[in-house]
């Protein structure tokens, strides 16, 4: 027997027809398919219109179609990432996670992701600010931690 797919509206004519009082035996010899066809359309088309049977092909088109744009999509973002991680120099991507983090709200990890820096480089720039800031009148010493360890040194 040959394998073709019948239309919806040939389907659903062949149901009709199961559903008028012809027997299956006789609908499958006359339309030149096998029982396990006709079985298998009645269940997937059974009780269905030829809108309703279209439905659901319509609906896989715009799926694929969205798809499709969905993959475009992140082509084009993966291409911006590579083109800014190649182009930008450190300090303009520091500066585009801290805009990312504030006008955004979002994390850290995720806004040097997206602005394609290193975490390391963000957070040690971050660390290395606050030091700075912390000396006053450049008396050229660090800052020490007020707690010390029980084991260590003294309290």
């Amino acid at each position: 027997m040959k394998r073709t797919r019948g239309a919806y509206e040939q389907i659903i004519g062949i149901l009709a027809e199961h559903e008028a009082g012809a027997t299956c035996v006789d609908l499958c010899r006359k339309h030149g398919m096998s029982e396990g066809n006709f079985y298998n359309w009645k269940a997937k088309v059974g009780g269905m219109t030829v809108s309703g049977a279209k439905r659901p092909k319509t609906l896989e088109d715009e799926n694929a179609k969205l798809q499709k744009l969905l993959a475009e999509q992140i082509l084009d973002l993966a291409a911006m990432k590579e083109l800014v991680s190649k182009m930008v120099a450190p300090a303009v991507k520091r500066e585009a996670v801290a805009h990312l983090k504030a006008r955004f709200g979002l994390s850290e990890r995720r806004a040097c992701r997206i602005a394609g820096a290193d975490r390391k480089m963000v957070r040690d720039h971050a660390r290395a600010g606050r030091r700075t800031r912390c000396c006053v009148g450049g008396c050229g010493s660090w800052p020490t931690n007020a707690r010390r360890s029980a084991i260590g040194g003294s309290s």
